[in-house]
């Protein structure tokens, strides 16, 4: 892939917020906020960066970025097509990764490097090429505009204050549709239509949604067996819920817990 080079994939904890002097690079740079705040100084501008930010640093752009704690997922590269130098110079620089689809490409490629299996290079350079087709989305397409059917309805949500308190305070049990329905005041199929409308989910997905976000949390945080995060999530079984959150995810179960607390750098040749 001759227009593309990846020079480094590396993870960087900032821990000085005082002000240095600015400095340039003869690469670009893509650096996602894996956690904690900081900032992004250029000549003419001061960006706040939080958690879930995602900004590109052009090729010999002045900058400084620096933070408190702040941890950070970067990829250097060099790009030799100009098609695509006109379209990431002329890109945003910060994009907000609502819909988290460039967080999950930077675990795709925690989980390549972290196994280094055949063919991991190709591989993390495919992830690399997704990640800079997203990037792009973000500022120039709809990347981050939500669906029709996650934006119809809106209005709607303050129908089911009552089922969306229930399922946080009840995901890790057998839900029942029915009693959802009941606490809804609605027909089961008005139910189910306005529920879709107003969240853009199905009631099951939006109730899977949560747990899997408390599964995230756990297989994180604490020392768990993932069969034990299973049921305590409320999928049941490990068997579905290891399938579910690799379908959902990119990557096992296991294989996030083991990235999550990585702090590495891989270099694919000198920087220079």
């Amino acid at each position: 892939m001759d227009w593309l080079k990846l020079y480094q994939v590396i993870h960087m904890r900032y821990m000085d917020p005082r002000p240095k002097p600015l400095r340039n690079h003869s690469y670009y740079q893509m650096v996602y906020v894996l956690d904690g705040e900081g900032g992004i100084l250029f000549q003419d501008r001061n960006e706040v960066l939080k958690k879930g930010d995602f900004f590109l640093i052009l090729m010999d752009e002045y900058h400084l970025v620096y933070g408190c704690d702040m941890m950070t997922f970067e990829i250097k590269f060099y790009v030799g097509d100009e098609k695509l130098i006109s379209m990431l110079n002329g890109a945003g620089r910060l994009v907000k990764d609502k819909g988290k689809k460039l967080r999950r490409i930077t675990e795709r490629i925690e989980c390549e490097i972290q196994r280094k299996e055949m063919f991991f290079n190709e591989m993390t350079l495919l992830e690399v090429c997704k990640m800079i087709y997203t990037f792009l989305q973000y500022c120039y397409g709809d990347g981050d505009v939500p669906k029709q059917e996650e934006t119809q309805g809106k209005e709607e949500n303050n129908l089911f204050g009552g089922v969306i308190e229930y399922i946080q305070a009840h995901f890790h049990e057998t839900i029942v549709m029915d009693e959802l329905v009941a606490l809804s005041c609605e027909s089961k199929s008005g139910f189910y239509h306005k529920f879709r409308a107003s969240y853009g989910v199905s009631p099951l997905q939006y109730i899977n949604g949560v747990r899997l976000k408390k599964a995230r949390e756990l297989l994180a945080q604490s020392d768990m067996t993932i069969g034990e995060i299973a049921l305590a999530c409320g999928f049941g079984s490990n068997h579905y819920f290891s399938r579910y959150f690799t379908k959902t995810e990119g990557i096992t179960p296991r294989e996030y817990r083991l990235i999550k607390g990585g702090v590495y750098c891989y270099n694919l040749e000198d920087i220079p």
